[in-house]
Formats: structure tokens, C-alpha cells, sequence
């Protein structure tokens, strides 16, 4: 190439008459470049027509980051016919339901479709067995309108940013990155439909659950004293009978709160000492009806016999109550539904149940791998009992 052409390429508009342009597709989706002079360009469709947009640059690696900036200051414009109305996210959902592969297990589509009703009331629209029906689901009021009310091709990074921050702050790490690959996969059909020539929610970090096995490990600080579970108790107690009541469902179970939503009368088997849990993260699972248990639900049903069909809980969350409770017991942890699973685990390990046993009354289905990991070290009151039964020896 002359000194002349080198100091030209780029500078010359590809429209001279002196010489034909040449487009030549990259490697790079949407990004072409015009031979001879090398300019790169940006090839998108708008109405069904296809336009080029100068990056002003003849750099490679220049152009790939001036396109991404130029797609996303031009979210929402490839491809979209004019007077079409443009769908939103929760629009979408039968198509997305269309990726799922063929043996997709029957409990991750519920677990999904229990994700798409947490979009509309957040956490108290989860667990709801197949999901709620389209009407219901209409009926709901928006818990993020600001995010799911609007047109897909409407939709910022900074809305995505926004809603993903709350999300998470409502759901544990593993729905909240659960949500985020659902939304993404959301915008994958957005784009291939040409609704929008972007994925704002690209960028958006996972959470992070566990590196290593000390970010399993229960810290000992995390679960009340048995003096302040009492005290805790106690409190609900005066508040609330039916809140009492979850709680002590709660630690004489280790359920998740989700799960006793689903769990009836019918479920507890005298018979054969036998309490089945229908609806949990894991898939159904079943645990033996053992005495404290028998002896909490006897008192519940102050000698009469229950529906059946009726609920044991009669409360779905005690989130708030249990968090005051805390307080006034003197526990300086956050108290949640959850806490009372730790509980019934730690103390299901005092009292000399192993590993594989206590995983499978907790609906694991890794035989005590995660419990090992979790409560493998006991509180340090029971730790300290213990070391007091070592005899000192001559040797």
C-alpha cells in the first residue's frame, strides 16, 4: 500500500465515485467493514430495512466497543414494524416456556413458573403449586410496574439494574440468579424476534452463593440460645397464637416456610408415624413423626379431630413478628422462617442424629453432604459440653 492510500484509508467517503465499496461481514454480529478504506460500520435493520451506521474507526477492536455503545443508545429499534404493538417481558413467557428442553423435570418447570408470579407480587406469590393462571396473574398488583409494565424495547440497563437489585434483596442467591437467567433468556427471544437489538440485562452479575466449603459453615451466631427461643416463643405467644404456632410447626419440622403452605392434616400419617411433605424446593420427601412433633401437634388439636384438608399453619409468614421477637429475646442475628430450619437441623445433631438421616427429614437429596457442611461444627454451648466428657489419662 502507497504512503498515499495509507494516510487516506479511512478519510476517503466510502460514497467516491473513484472507487466501488466493498462490505465485508465480520465475525462480529452487526458490525461490517467498507473495503478498500477499511472504516467499520454498524449494519442494522429498522423497519425491515437495512441501514449502516459509521463507527468512524478503522480499528477492530476500537469498532467492537463503539458498537456495543451504539446498540445500546439504540436499544429497541431492529427490526420493529411500525404500528405493532411491541410486548413486554411477562408477554413472552409462552415463547420462553418453548426453550425449555423436552426432559425438563415436571418440579423445575413449577419452580420456574413460580419465578414468573414472583415478577408480579414478589416473594407472597412463590411456592403457589403449578403457578397461577393467567387471569389471577393479571389480577395481581405489579410489584416492580416500573420494570414489567413496559414495552420490551423500553426496557434501560438502568431499569434491569434497579429491578435486579430489589429482587435480590427479596430472594435468596440462588432464585435471584434463577430470575436474572430467566429474564436474560427473556431478552435472547426479544432479539430474535427483532423487538430489540440488545440485551440490557447482559451485564448483570450472578450473586454469589459458595466458593468453598467455609462459606457453607453455619456460624454459631446465626441461631438463638434455647433460652432465647423460648423467650421468643413466648412473645409470639402473647402476640399472636396462630404466629406461635408456625414457629413452633417451623422447629419441630426444620420446613421451609413455602412448604408448610402445602402442608394439611392428611399429610400427618399416625398410623405409620409419617409426615409427607408435598411442596419443597427439592421435590416431595417425608419424615418420621417423631415425639416432639407428635407431642406439638397433639396439643394443636386440643383433643378434636381436624379437617383433614385443612392447613396446620394457619399463618403464612412470620417474618416481621420474629424479627421483633428477636430483639426482645436479646438475639442480636437476623431471625428469620429459615433460622427455625437451623435450628431443628443443630438440634437434631445434638441429639445424636447423623448426617445422611437428618438430611433426608431436610428434603436433601445429597445424602448429608450439604448438612456435613452446613452444621458439621455444633454451637459451641453442646461443643463445650462435650469436651467435658474427655478423661484425663496417666499417658
Amino acid at each position: 500500500m502507497s504512503k498515499t492510500q495509507a494516510g487516506s484509508r479511512g478519510k476517503t467517503s466510502p460514497q467516491s465515485p473513484k472507487v466501488k465499496a466493498t462490505w465485508v461481514q465480520t465475525r462480529t454480529q452487526y458490525l461490517v467493514r467498507c473495503e478498500p478504506y477499511g472504516t467499520y460500520y454498524a449494519r442494522i435493520k429498522e423497519n425491515g430495512n437495512p441501514k449502516r451506521y459509521s463507527l468512524h474507526t478503522d480499528s477492530e477492536a476500537a469498532a467492537k466497543i463503539k458498537l456495543a455503545d451504539f446498540l445500546r443508545k439504540r436499544q429497541g429499534t431492529k427490526g420493529v414494524k411500525s404500528g405493532v404493538k411491541c410486548p413486554g417481558i411477562k408477554d413472552l413467557w409462552d415463547e420462553y416456556e418453548l426453550t425449555w428442553k423436552p426432559d425438563l423435570s415436571e418440579g423445575t418447570k413449577e419452580y420456574y413458573r413460580e419465578i414468573r408470579d414472583s415478577f408480579h407480587r414478589g416473594k407472597i406469590s412463590t411456592f403457589t403449586g403449578k403457578g397461577l393462571s393467567v387471569g389471577e396473574r393479571d389480577e395481581l398488583p405489579e410489584k416492580w410496574p416500573e420494570f414489567f409494565a413496559k414495552a420490551i424495547n423500553k426496557l434501560t440497563e438502568r431499569d434491569c439494574q434497579l429491578w435486579y437489585k430489589q429482587y435480590c434483596e427479596e430472594f435468596s442467591p440462588s432464585r435471584s440468579n434463577a430470575a436474572l437467567g430467566i429474564i436474560n433468556s427473556i431478552f435472547i427471544i426479544a432479539m430474535k424476534q427483532h423487538w430489540r437489538s440488545d440485551n440490557p440485562a447482559a451485564d448483570l452479575k450472578r450473586r454469589r452463593q459458595y466458593n468453598s466449603e467455609e462459606d457453607h459453615r453455619l456460624n454459631p451466631d446465626e441461631i438463638p440460645t434455647e433460652e432465647q427461643l423460648a423467650k421468643i416463643v413466648e412473645y409470639l405467644e402473647l402476640v399472636n397464637t396462630d404466629s406461635a404456632n408456625t414457629c413452633k410447626l417451623l422447629l419441630n419440622t426444620g420446613c421451609r416456610i413455602e412448604s408448610t403452605w402445602h402442608l394439611r392434616w392428611k399429610h400427618v400419617d399416625e398410623k405409620i408415624n409419617l409426615v409427607s411433605i408435598v411442596k419443597a424446593k427439592n421435590g416431595p420427601y417425608s419424615f418420621p413423626l417423631h415425639p416432639p412433633l407428635k407431642a406439638f401437634l397433639d396439643n394443636l388439636k386440643q383433643g378434636a379431630i381436624p379437617d383433614p384438608e385443612s392447613l396446620i399453619s394457619k399463618v403464612r409468614s412470620i417474618k416481621n413478628s420474629l424479627r421483633t421477637a428477636a430483639q426482645k429475646a436479646g438475639f442480636k442475628g437476623s431471625c428469620t422462617h429459615h433460622t427455625m430450619r437451623h435450628v431443628f437441623a443443630t438440634r437434631a445433631l445434638e441429639d445424636g442424629v447423623d448426617f445422611q438421616t437428618l438430611a433426608s427429614w431436610l428434603g436433601h437429596k445429597d445424602g448429608g453432604e450439604l448438612v456435613r457442611k452446613v452444621y458439621g461444627h455444633l454451637r459451641k454451648d453442646h461443643v463445650d459440653a462435650q469436651s467435658k466428657k474427655m478423661k484425663i489419662r496417666n499417658v
